[in-house]
């Protein structure tokens, strides 16, 4: 980052009219200049603010986390069930990628592959899913006769799960896949009243 937009009026306008123009075009056809003159921004400008639209992009991602954050914190040290604090934290996840926008979610991967960025954000989320998995274990809300080892394994695959060409025709987007594959990975297959009568 080159200067602190959160002091800038115009870098903050260059954020939201990005990611607007990102939700509804997408990541590839929407250029700098577009960005700059649908804000009315000067490209000088932009550049005093963003390296270019990769940067930009980050910095939305990076707003959006900020916000959601203590939302997470405060489920995490609330009394709830992993039941609900598993429904609560998916509720917050669909959020985030409907304020960010699922094109800019999907494009990101493909625009700018695998990046330092990307790579850090996956880490300290499966580091988060981790110890999740791990205090729920503890306290008897998840299974002891499976190895967390096993459910972090398939908690990792489901990103290549989600972009399976297969599976990927069998849903409208890629929201709802995921959805139903993390369904399936936390709750199984059987109905819950055949769950609890097991």
């Amino acid at each position: 980052m080159k200067n602190d937009y959160k002091k800038s009026k115009k870098a903050v306008r260059l954020i939201e009219t990005g990611q607007e123009l990102f939700r509804k075009h997408g990541l590839r056809r929407v250029t700098v200049d577009e960005i700059c003159r649908t804000a009315d921004v000067s490209k000088m400008t932009f550049y005093q603010y963003f390296k270019n639209k990769q940067q930009l992009i980050q910095v939305m991602i990076k707003r959006m986390y900020d916000v959601i954050i203590p939302e997470i914190d405060a489920v995490m040290d609330s009394d709830e069930t992993f039941y609900h604090k598993i429904n609560r934290l998916f509720a917050m996840e669909k959020r985030f990628r409907d304020v960010i926008g699922e094109k800019i979610v999907e494009e990101y991967y493909d625009v700018f592959e695998m990046d330092d960025f990307i790579r850090q954000m996956i880490e300290e989320q499966l580091m988060f899913w981790q110890k999740f998995f791990e205090d729920a274990q503890k306290k008897g809300e998840l299974r002891q006769d499976v190895r967390i080892e096993l459910m972090m394994y398939m908690f990792e695959n489901l990103r290549d799960w989600m972009n399976d060409p297969k599976l990927r025709t069998m849903y409208p987007d890629a929201v709802r896949l995921a959805a139903e594959l993390k369904t399936i990975l936390f709750y199984g297959i059987l109905s819950r009243n055949d769950r609890e009568s097991l």
